[in-house]
C-alpha cells in the first residue's frame, strides 16, 4: 500500500522466498500434501479403474438384453428364453432381465414355464407401462395376485 492508502500490485522483483503467508502458515510444497487429500485422490483413482475394466462387461450385457428383446418382439421365445437366462445367470438382479424373462415364459404358451415367470417377478415394482406389456400373456390368476400400490 501507498502512503495514501492505495493498492498496489506485487513488484516483479520480489521472490517467493519473500512472501510471508497469511497468519503464520507455511504454504505447501508441491510433494507434500495431507494424508486426507492423497487418500481421497487414490480413491478417485480406484474408482476410475473400476470403471474403466467394469463398461465393456456392462456394454455386452446391454447389447445382450437388446438381442433377447428383438428376440421376444418378433415372438422367437424360446431363443429369447436362452438369452434372458444367460443374462439372470450374469446380473440376476436385473429388473430389465426379470421382466423380459417373464414376458417370453408366459408367451410361448407352455404353462411350465408359468410358474417360473411368476416367480421372477416377486418382489418387483412393475411400473403402468410393463404391467401393460405384461397383461396380454400373463395368465389371469396370475394377475389376480398383484396389487396396486398407492403413491
Amino acid at each position: 500500500m501507498t502512503e495514501d492508502g492505495v493498492a498496489t500490485a506485487p513488484h516483479d522483483d520480489v521472490s517467493p522466498e519473500d512472501v510471508v503467508p497469511a497468519h503464520g502458515l507455511s504454504p505447501l510444497s508441491a510433494t507434500s500434501y495431507p494424508w486426507w487429500v492423497v487418500g481421497f485422490g487414490l480413491l478417485v483413482l480406484a474408482a476410475f479403474g473400476y470403471s474403466l475394466f467394469s463398461v465393456p462387461r456392462h456394454v455386452a450385457l446391454a447389447r445382450q438384453l437388446a438381442a433377447a428383446e428383438r428376440l421376444d418382439s418378433e415372438a422367437k421365445y424360446p431363443a429369447a428364453e436362452k438369452l434372458y437366462a444367460s443374462l439372470l445367470a450374469d446380473m440376476p438382479e436385473s429388473k430389465a432381465a426379470r421382466l423380459g424373462m417373464a414376458h417370453a415364459l408366459f408367451a410361448d404358451t407352455t404353462p411350465e414355464n408359468d410358474l417360473t415367470g411368476l416367480a421372477l417377478l416377486a418382489n418387483l415394482t412393475i411400473d403402468d407401462q410393463e404391467w401393460k406389456k405384461l397383461t396380454p400373456v400373463m395368465p389371469e390368476a396370475f394377475q389376480r395376485q398383484f396389487t396396486q400400490e398407492k403413491r
